[in-house]
């Protein structure tokens, strides 16, 4: 069952240009994304696989289109065809069913763009792209493995399992022992879908950014030092100046050919060697809370969408930098708060937010807020 709603309609006559959102469940950076470009004057459509929430939709949103499952993106083309589509922001799952839906629509220049992100959503191929243009990348098995010692002896102690398309930590998990590995393989967990990978110890460290090419970017090194959850979204991050860390994102966004906003994590080993573990083509968890450390990546993303020069260099004294990042860092109570000092503090996360990316956006917030806690 699908169903269309939307606080304006579909476009006018004026045929504003819109950007695509399409996802399984609320992400809080597509919402935030969505929010600063309705006020810069695009409009915003979301297509998700869940029920929408109202306040989103009215909000965050121009148009809600709501799918019963992944298989009725193969129409997507007839439930967008009055829109002016110049960008999407798709969940990795999602990404190839979304541009395969998308293809039959005419006119659509940013199509090649869109399929080389598409691309990247298949990890064992990001790897193999990355490994020939030079990028250090864990080794990976993937296909039938021969049993669990043929795993081990391969990648040793512990060894990371991932599903291949997955999105936002979804299907990963480390395998500690031997018996572990076994559950794996002999219960049939492990298919063409899945593969093993190499653990890495180390620092996580990670790049962000929007560029249209090598020569025009506008980027941040930064370490993640909390998370919301073992896999969560980062909830606090700490802004560096690393040129080795910026080289590699940048080399990692030509090498996949990935123009417009990107997200790169590495793990840096105890030799200093950075290991490519997951690239995202899309906005990331913490673009818009590193607005407090001076980067408008908003800003930078509608310069990429009008086709203008990316805005320049990284501000002054942004080095060193800790951002506590929106919604995930102000839902989590402190030791010893009360519910009601937590929710202080989530209006204090909150109150930048009017200014960068609208007042209708963290209305939508702190609803969301109050009812999640309820």
């Amino acid at each position: 069952m699908s169903g269309d709603h939307g606080s304006r309609g579909r476009p006018g006559p004026s045929r504003r240009p819109t950007v695509l959102f399409v996802d399984e469940h609320g992400w809080d950076c597509f919402f935030q994304l969505a929010g600063g470009l309705k006020r810069a004057g695009f409009r915003t459509v979301r297509v998700t696989l869940t029920p929408h929430r109202r306040a989103a939709s009215y909000l965050c949103f121009d148009r809600t289109v709501s799918l019963g499952s992944a298989d009725e993106l193969r129409g997507l083309a007839d439930h967008v065809a009055d829109e002016r589509i110049v960008d999407i922001q798709v969940i990795e799952a999602l990404s190839v069913a979304t541009v395969d839906g998308l293809a039959r629509m005419p006119d659509l220049t940013g199509l090649p763009r869109w399929r080389a992100r598409a691309a990247v959503v298949d990890k064992p191929f990001v790897a193999e792209r990355l490994q020939a243009a030079g990028l250090a990348v864990p080794s990976i098995l993937t296909g039938p493995v021969g049993g669990p010692d043929a795993v081990v002896e391969a990648l040793g102690l512990p060894v990371v399992h991932k599903v291949r398309t997955g999105s936002g930590g979804d299907g990963v998990e480390v395998l500690h022992t031997r018996q572990e590995v076994a559950e794996v393989v002999d219960a049939g967990r492990h298919t063409d879908a899945t593969f093993f990978e190499t653990f890495v110890d180390g620092r996580h460290l990670q790049f962000g950014g929007v560029t249209t090419g090598p020569d025009d970017a506008m980027y941040l090194t930064y370490e993640t030092l909390a998370r919301k959850g073992h896999m969560g979204p980062a909830s606090e991050i700490r802004c560096l100046e690393d040129p080795q860390l910026a080289r590699v994102g940048l080399g990692v966004a030509d090498a996949l050919e990935i123009r417009g906003m990107v997200n790169v994590n590495v793990i840096r080993d105890a030799d200093g060697t950075d290991w490519v573990h997951d690239v995202n083509p899309r906005v990331w968890g913490s673009s818009m809370s590193l607005r407090a450390a001076g980067f408008d990546f908003l800003g930078a993303y509608v310069d990429f969408l009008r086709g203008t020069a990316i805005r320049s260099g990284p501000p002054a004294g942004y080095v060193g930098t800790l951002v506590d990042v929106f919604p995930a860092s102000f839902q989590m109570p402190r030791d010893g708060d009360s519910r009601l000092v937590t929710r202080l503090r989530f209006l204090s996360g909150a109150y930048p937010f009017a200014r960068w990316i609208g007042p209708r956006y963290v209305l939508h917030e702190l609803g969301h807020e109050l009812t999640r806690n309820r």
